[in-house]
């Protein structure tokens, strides 16, 4: 008896309680609000900080390449001016803890505000934009410069190179999921096979049109070391 007693006091301590929190004064509505909040502020916080992460990984990414062989004038100096803040700004807020960047926008920065949301928002993203570019930097520094040569000598321009020859996509996935890219070092692209090919009919084409005939002991020998 006494076991049940005390399982039936239990009982009712927790309606009480459930009562208490979720049923008094439509006290669940404040929850989902609050669950709704939250979903939004991730989700914006997400966009700003990938748009803004973008912005500061493109900078710094190509100040880093090209900045040493620019010519000295107003727009080197107007591009190490942004390159040197958006390295204060990566510095300053990977630097400081998301609570007091928090409390700086929310009390200093827009104390006359009464709209929390867009402050959370507008804090957590550009917290957010901070880490985003130093992943998308690293993922674009990591890439070997032999690959960018190799395809701008084929002919192709700047997007095509980072599509068609480096696997981008690939490294930067396995960066944002915080996969070792030595597991995937080994195996081949597609896009890789497929642009070697192209290439090889190109330069086929090339050697056809410019009345080349192939050594017939070079192709035997090309013969079998395809079928060995």
């Amino acid at each position: 008896m006494t076991l049940l007693t005390d399982l039936a006091a239990w009982f009712d301590d927790v309606k009480a309680e459930f009562i208490l929190n979720f049923i008094d004064k439509n006290r669940w509505r404040m929850l989902l609000t609050g669950l709704g909040n939250t979903l939004l502020i991730a989700f914006l916080a997400c966009l700003i900080g990938i748009v803004l992460g973008v912005v500061v990984a493109i900078v710094r990414t190509t100040w880093d390449n090209a900045g040493s062989s620019m010519r000295k004038g107003p727009a080197r100096l107007a591009f190490a001016f942004f390159n040197r803040l958006c390295l204060i700004y990566t510095t300053i807020i990977r630097g400081t803890p998301m609570v007091i960047q928090l409390l700086i926008m929310y009390y200093i920065i827009f104390a006359t505000s009464d709209n929390g949301v867009m402050v959370a928002t507008l804090a957590f993203g550009i917290n957010s934009g901070a880490y985003v570019s130093e992943i998308f930097r690293s993922g674009i520094m990591s890439i070997d410069k032999g690959q960018m040569e190799a395809g701008r000598s084929l002919g192709l321009n700047y997007l095509k190179t980072m599509w068609f020859v480096i696997p981008f996509e690939r490294d930067l996935r396995c960066r944002l999921c915080g996969r070792e890219r030595s597991d995937l070092r080994g195996q081949p692209h597609p896009r890789r096979h497929l642009f070697a090919v192209h290439a090889a009919d190109r330069g086929g084409d090339h050697l056809s049109d410019s009345g080349h005939v192939p050594h017939p002991h070079g192709e035997q020998a090309g013969k079998e070391a395809a079928s060995g």
